[in-house]
């Protein structure tokens, strides 16, 4: 299996115990990470949409890097370089946070302490332009260091929100057959997830 937008390698972490995997990330920082999480595994530095590596899967994973991919363009560019690293009959499944249908305006905060340092944040995730295929994320961290200073950084990007019906468009057009459905996540966090499932034809 290749997993694309691979980050710290923590997907890799579990699954390489039932798939034999390799890694493809754009950030060399965090492929270093994953490294010393993922000795055993092959890492390759590269971006989703153009990297061409000398093999074929059985399967190909993306998780939530792929709501970087903010454009249609692109989106056919990552579709292409998964279609032609797969191997025939071969599938896809790749995890978007979001879908034009499901997409609902929400907040979340969270952080920790640990002794007298900590770090909290509140991040605002809106739609301020429906007609368009991207929503604003935008942080605020406060960070505490042991002195008990405290620095406020401030974080904004946008992600990725196309429609159930161009994906399954985009997918056809690339020669795959594909099933998009809601799964169950775990039990530390209740609730559903949407998830594209494809098989290449």
């Amino acid at each position: 299996m290749l997993e694309l937008g691979s980050g710290a390698g923590y997907n890799a972490y579990y699954l390489k115990k039932y798939f034999q995997i390799d890694l493809v990330d754009i950030s060399q920082q965090m492929l270093n990470i994953s490294k010393k999480l993922n000795p055993d595994l092959n890492h390759y530095c590269g971006d989703m949409r153009s990297i061409k590596i000398s093999k074929k899967y059985d399967a190909i994973f993306i998780h939530d890097a792929i709501v970087h991919i903010t454009n249609l363009n692109d989106l056919k560019k990552v579709l292409r370089t998964i279609s032609s690293h797969l191997k025939p009959n071969g599938c896809i499944l790749i995890v978007p946070d979001y879908f034009k249908e499901t997409f609902r305006s929400s907040s979340i905060q969270g952080g920790y302490d640990d002794f007298m340092q900590g770090l909290r944040y509140l991040q605002w995730t809106i739609d301020s332009n429906p007609r368009d295929s991207v929503v604003e994320c935008y942080t605020t961290y406060m960070l505490r260091d042991a002195l008990g200073n405290i620095k406020v950084e401030n974080d904004f990007y946008q992600i990725a929100v196309f429609s159930i019906d161009k994906w399954k468009e985009l997918l056809s057009k690339e020669g795959f057959k594909s099933d998009i459905r809601p799964i169950a996540i775990n039990d530390m966090e209740p609730g559903v997830h949407i998830c594209i499932f494809a098989e290449k034809c």
